[in-house]
């Protein structure tokens, strides 16, 4: 789970360098291939990349359960259960929405 997020964040903070580098006096046209470009890296990174490190979060989560069914008090272990569900499903949501955020802007882009 710690090497899914710390890959994450890796991802994420190479994305942000690659933003920074762009040289902005340049052309319109190369401007707008430059960008374009920059999101694409991003769709697949989201599309790639965010569902393989969700998936190895959710296993490693799972595979946490028994240890915490047999350490913990019920109430507590209950609480893990529920608020571990409503994290992960609030993380899906809101990188889907940042997903469906990106798409649009590639999609002004290309216009």
């Amino acid at each position: 789970m710690i090497a899914g997020l710390i890959i994450r964040i890796g991802i994420e903070f190479k994305s942000i360098n690659t933003l920074k580098q762009i040289k902005y006096p340049q052309d319109a046209q190369s401007f707008k291939n430059t960008f374009i470009t920059y999101y694409k890296k991003r769709l697949r990174t989201h599309y790639i990349f965010t569902p393989v490190i969700l998936l190895c979060y959710i296993i490693g989560f799972i595979m946490l359960m028994p240890f915490f069914e047999a350490s913990l008090s019920i109430g507590f272990y209950t609480y893990i259960r529920v608020s571990g569900v409503v994290i992960i499903t609030v993380g899906v949501v809101l990188i889907f929405k940042q997903i469906q955020k990106e798409l649009l802007s590639i999609k002004q882009l290309m216009e």
